[in-house]
Formats: C-alpha cells, structure tokens, sequence
C-alpha cells in the first residue's frame, strides 16, 4: 500500500505539471491577440500608464478593462481612444472571419484536451489515492486495536492524516476540473463575442445591403451572452 501510495502522489505531482505547462499553451494564439490589443491601446494613449515590460497581469487587466468599457459604453468621449484601437483591432486583416473560426476551433479542441488531461492525470491518480489510503487507515486501526501484529508499522494518527489530506486533495481537484468545464463555456462565449464584434466593425458605414452586413447580422451573439462577456472582463 505504500509504495502504491507513492506512486500516486508521483502520478499527481507529474500530472500537475505536465498540465499547468499544457494550459498555458493552450491559449496562446489568445494571449497574442491580446498582446496586439495592449500595443494598440498603448500606440492610441489608452494605456500610456503602462510600460513595455509590464506582468502578463498588469497587461490582462488593462485588456479586460478596455473590452468592458468597450461594451459598455465604447462611443462615450471617455473611453474614445481606446474604442478607436478596439475598432483597429477588431477592423484588421487578421481579424477576418475563416481565421477566427480557425482560432476559435483551435482553442476550444486545446481546452477540452487540457479538460482530458486532468480527468486522466489528476483525476484518477487521486481517486485511487482515497481508496489507498483509507485501505491504510484500516489496516493501521485493525493492527492498533487488536495487537495481534506485534509493533506498529506507522502511527494510526498519520495513517488518518494522510487520509484526510488525500480526500482534500481529491476535492480540490475535482474543483479544479469542475472550474476547466466552467472556463471552456465562458472561453466559447468570448470567442463567439470576439467573432459577432469583428463582422460588425468591419459592417459599420457600408450599405445596408450589403454583404458585410449580412454576415454581421448573421454572427451577432444574443444580448444575454454579451452581458455574460462583460461580466467575465
């Protein structure tokens, strides 16, 4: 039971590694547009508090400030530098609607891996942990209690310790992937926000007719998801 206890506790430390350094891959291509986003906002004075070597959460806040307002209230004289580099940003080349749905395709496939990876490597490790443990906490309060084993192999506060800490780890990482489940929905409404608000910046001042804004109309997000994206920022 020990060394299947080691061997677990291993597994999960792995584990743990293996998929911190596979989230943060995961969202590249995400974390780069953004990056566009703060040399733009940056570039129109939006931001100038903020230097070229600032944290990554220096940077995400001053992002998820700017998309807020840019919902809110993006034509108000007070967030006009910054809604002027959000249109730029969202009017670019690179902002076109085969590439975002290549992005959006991308991200949401890495997430669900990443998901994956968890229920394998995290998941089932510390599951078979409980069982392991608590098999030892039995083992080691049957041995206290009859005395029919000669001397103790392990004191049965630490066996009960052990267990109490495997089922917290357990917990803990159930949560975790619960919030992966959580984070893949709210990652899906953003992008889909993102796609809905780069068709209609590209449609503003063209005719009423026209394909550009046909296709805006078509990808337009419902109102209650765009409240929830506000929300997330």
């Amino acid at each position: 039971l020990q060394c299947s206890i080691m061997a677990h506790i291993h597994a999960i430390g792995k584990g743990l590694r293996e998929a911190t350094s596979s989230w943060n891959g995961a969202l590249r291509q995400l974390d780069q547009k953004f990056d566009q986003v703060v040399n733009l906002l940056r570039n129109y004075g939006a931001i100038m508090e903020i230097p070229t070597d600032a944290s990554t959460t220096v940077k995400g806040n001053a992002v998820r400030l700017a998309l807020r307002n840019y919902i809110i209230s993006a034509r108000s004289q007070r967030y006009a530098s910054a809604a002027s580099a959000l249109d730029q940003f969202f009017g670019a080349p690179l902002m076109n609607d085969q590439l975002l749905q290549r992005m959006m395709r991308t991200l949401e496939a890495s997430a669900r891996s990443v998901e994956g990876q968890l229920r394998k490597d995290l998941l089932a490790p510390s599951r078979s942990l409980v069982w392991d443990s608590s098999e030892l906490k039995g083992l080691v309060g049957a041995m206290s209690t009859t005395g029919l084993y000669g001397d103790q192999f392990m004191d049965p506060a630490v066996a009960y310790g052990l267990c109490r800490v495997a089922e917290t780890l357990h917990l803990t990482i159930e949560t975790c992937l619960r919030d992966m489940v959580d984070v893949r929905c709210r990652l899906r409404d953003v992008l889909g926000w993102i796609r809905s608000t780069a068709s209609a910046v590209k449609a503003k001042d063209t005719a009423k007719d026209s394909a550009l804004r046909e296709n805006a109309r078509k990808r337009r997000v419902d109102d209650s998801i765009v409240k929830k994206v506000a929300g997330y920022f």
